[in-house]
């Protein structure tokens, strides 16, 4: 299994993809990217096409996944970032020492 964070993935016939997508913004507005990133925004319709499976990290995401790249909605998990505990308290993370 390789997991990419990024936008972009290897293309394998061998090894299961699992893309992670944070958001789609460059997608919607790709004047405010730069061409690199206009590219890689690019690069990753193939990506989560060919992936066997499809992380978004919001239903805004998995929505947009889904409208703007016709990812299947069965493909895409939501798979939101952070803890499921509360972070410890100010006082026990930031006593000085």
């Amino acid at each position: 299994l390789y997991h990419a964070t990024n936008y972009t993935a290897p293309r394998t016939h061998r090894t299961p993809v699992v893309v992670t997508v944070h958001d789609l913004a460059l997608q919607r507005f790709p004047e405010l990217g730069t061409p690199t990133l206009r590219r890689m925004i690019a690069a990753l319709a193939t990506a989560v096409h060919s992936a066997a499976a499809v992380i978004a990290d919001s239903a805004t995401t998995a929505h947009d996944l889904e409208t703007l790249l016709g990812v299947a909605a069965d493909k895409i998990r939501v798979v939101h970032l952070g803890c499921t505990s509360p972070p410890p308290s100010r006082s026990s993370c930031c006593s000085g020492a």
